[in-house]
């Protein structure tokens, strides 16, 4: 009976070990599985988090080409309202250069006509001195005739050539005197 009993605290104790060894066992399976969650959750985390960071970076990469659109946004549109100023600015200054050539258009015609009246005035200056110098003869050759028929015999001969002269005269300044009427 001794052995038995032996055996039975062998078997107690096997049992016992085994028991132990499962209770262990257990309890390490509760440790470790819970960590075994964790783990498993910290590493959905670490997922999670290297996406976030990941979509960050992204995020800040677009919002700095996106600043940088904006910028060269800003500047195209500087740029657009420039051309538009300046194109307002050419308008205005063709605007400006078209009246500025009329009004040199009017100047060139007030002056070709005062050009052409001084060249009608000189003309006729001319016409008038002309007709004067034609009467200042005509005036001589009276004169002249006066004199010969005031004498006691005239040189008929003279007196014709002087009153040929005197008609051709009159001829001359009455062609002159016509050139100086107005023209209609």
């Amino acid at each position: 009976m001794l052995e038995h009993g032996k055996q039975s605290v062998t078997l107690t104790l096997a049992l016992a070990a085994a028991c132990g060894a499962l209770v262990y066992s257990l309890n390490l399976h509760l440790i470790i599985h819970p960590l075994q969650l964790k783990n498993a959750e910290l590493e959905h985390q670490l997922q999670n988090r290297t996406s976030e960071v990941t979509n960050a970076e992204i995020y800040r990469e677009l919002e700095r080409k996106y600043s940088m659109t904006l910028v060269e946004r800003n500047m195209l549109l500087s740029a657009n309202s420039e051309n538009t100023s300046l194109h307002t600015e050419v308008a205005e200054l063709r605007a400006q250069n078209k009246a500025l050539e009329d009004t040199l258009k009017q100047h060139k015609a007030a002056l070709q006509e005062r050009d052409d009246r001084l060249k009608l005035y000189s003309s006729q200056r001319m016409i008038l001195d002309r007709i004067d110098e034609l009467r200042k003869e005509q005036h001589r050759i009276d004169q002249n005739l006066a004199q010969l028929l005031a004498g006691t015999t005239p040189n008929e001969n003279e007196v014709s050539r002087l009153n040929n002269r005197l008609e051709m005269l009159q001829q001359q300044i009455a062609a002159l005197t016509a050139t100086l009427a107005p023209q209609s």
